[in-house]
């Protein structure tokens, strides 16, 4: 992560007690942590608050992962912001197809090594920033 700014991290689920838990280990690797726990305060969010990365849960009870997906990947100045979907309960191939065309970075299920989200975070994060992978 670079040393000049904190990157902000967007957590959205609707479990509350999960965005919590993984919005915890996140602030402890270093990311400024926000939580949204529906898909429109999300989009309140990463209109007002500049966000590297949304971490993006797929089902929850207003607008769902992929929509907000899709909604902010249509707003030119939020084309930087990188996206990763996470799930525990649609951990399907044409979810994973649909969170792609949706517009999504990376697509990981749960449970997930909290080493091994940090490093997709940040090669998503730099793929969006430099427009290539991070070794």
């Amino acid at each position: 992560m670079s040393s000049s700014a904190q990157q902000v991290l967007l957590c959205v689920d609707d479990n509350e007690i999960h965005c919590y838990a993984l919005g915890r280990c996140l602030a402890n690797l270093g990311f400024k942590v926000i939580s949204a726990h529906n898909g429109t305060e999300a989009l309140r969010i990463v209109s007002e608050v500049k966000t590297d990365v949304i971490l993006l849960d797929i089902n929850m009870p207003d607008v769902n992962g992929f929509e907000v997906c899709r909604r902010i990947r249509a707003k030119t100045e939020l084309q930087d912001v990188a996206i990763v979907f996470h799930t525990a309960t649609s951990a399907t191939e044409s979810s994973h197809r649909e969170a792609l065309d949706a517009g999504a970075d990376a697509f990981l299920t749960y449970p997930v090594a909290i080493t091994h989200l940090q490093s997709v975070i940040q090669g998503c994060i730099a793929k969006r920033t430099t427009g290539k992978l991070k070794d």
